[in-house]
């Protein structure tokens, strides 16, 4: 999800709520790397 919505970012669009949390809970439990993250 984190990939999916870097992408969709990158292209100048807004994340849905539910793709903000999925990207966001990613990002707590671990899964996503440093430079996804920055």
């Amino acid at each position: 999800m984190i990939k999916d919505a870097i992408a969709k970012v990158v292209d100048r669009l807004d994340l849905t709520e539910a793709e903000a949390e999925a990207a966001m809970h990613e990002i707590m439990e671990g899964q996503a790397t440093p430079a996804q993250i920055a």
